[in-house]
């Protein structure tokens, strides 16, 4: 690109209207989101988001009325952390080096309406972080968690779940859905240090900070939510939930523990779920936090479960920012 080039560019880029997204907004929205596998969430969750308070997906149009970009963000119970869930762009604009502007466009007007924000959070594909680092934040590594897609026809998953929930009663008995009262076993230093990655709740791999608040908003979203009661601490913890894409149903959960055989429960359970709220054929998107059960729980899913694997998913990281100070660079 020669430097008039870029001169331009960025002159446009300065020219942008930039706006909350509304339910009109959805047929323009959904054209960005093209050349994904089939499995986005957008299309599903958009309505939702502009409804909700705490979600705000800001829109970037040219002068001539044409949406050049989306983000989607949220901030968590406190008001003080901003968790950036995606960011999408026009074909159009793609490959002209403006991402980056975007993307610090749009944060900087978040950051100035929301004089509280202290910490800038965003799940990535491990092997491709370069993007947020060049953000000019001064991010840093946090956790990393492993992803599996499967999928299976529900009905002839049903059955095997019958004979699998039999086959490891003393664990699966002990696993039961979240009420206020877990609470206090789930503050013990035992779950919050040494099962949550960071004390960070993760609702498919979007990170929440563990609090009794946050819980109540996944509640509130619907969520099927699991703790085992096994003793004086939580254990293990599980979070599912579920959209529908222009592939079908996608029921996805994350498994937050330590203990194989816990894990293994948690999938019984959470598939269970899905069998009875779903029919035909359903993409399941399974989370890990400790990537040392990953092996046997793929095994697991594909051996002992019947699911088939798919070409998806992978090592996600967390990049935390605790300045929202953007570093001099050029972008």
């Amino acid at each position: 690109m020669s430097v008039q080039e870029q001169g331009q560019d960025q002159d446009i880029l300065a020219n942008l209207q930039i706006r909350d997204a509304m339910h009109v907004d959805y047929d323009a929205v959904l054209t960005l989101e093209s050349g994904r596998h089939g499995y986005d969430y957008l299309p599903a969750l958009y309505h939702p988001w502009v409804d909700n308070p705490a979600v705000t997906l800001s829109l970037a149009w040219t002068e001539e009325k044409v949406l050049v970009a989306v983000m989607v963000t949220w901030t968590d119970d406190t008001g003080e952390t901003i968790y950036l869930k995606t960011f999408r762009i026009s074909p159009d604009w793609r490959g002209r080096g403006l991402s980056i502007g975007l993307r610090r466009l749009l944060l900087t007007k978040l950051f100035k309406e929301s004089p509280k924000l202290r910490t800038f959070r965003t799940m990535v594909d491990a092997k491709a972080p370069q993007l947020i680092k060049r953000l000019g934040l001064a991010v840093k590594s946090k956790f990393k968690v492993e992803t599996i897609f499967f999928k299976s026809d529900v009905e002839a998953l049903s059955d095997k779940l019958e004979d699998l929930e039999r086959s490891m009663q003393s664990t699966v008995s002990t696993i039961k859905p979240f009420k206020n009262m877990d609470m206090k076993r789930m503050l013990a230093d035992e779950f919050t240090s040494k099962i949550l990655p960071e004390r960070t709740v993760l609702d498919d791999t979007d990170p929440y900070s563990f609090s009794l608040p946050n819980m109540k908003t996944l509640e509130e979203r619907k969520c099927y939510i699991l703790v085992d009661r096994s003793g004086p601490a939580v254990r293990s913890l599980s979070v599912g939930g579920s959209y529908t894409t222009s592939r079908g149903t996608v029921y996805y959960f994350a498994i937050h523990c330590k203990d194989r055989q816990l894990a293994k429960s948690h999938l019984v359970l959470q598939t269970k779920r899905a069998c009875s709220d779903h029919r035909g054929n359903v993409t399941f998107i399974v989370t890990v936090t400790d990537s040392s059960l990953t092996e046997d729980l793929v095994s697991y899913c594909k051996e002992a479960m019947g699911l088939k694997g798919m070409p998806y998913g992978g090592t996600h990281e967390l990049l935390e920012s605790r300045s929202l100070v953007w570093e001099e660079r050029k972008i």
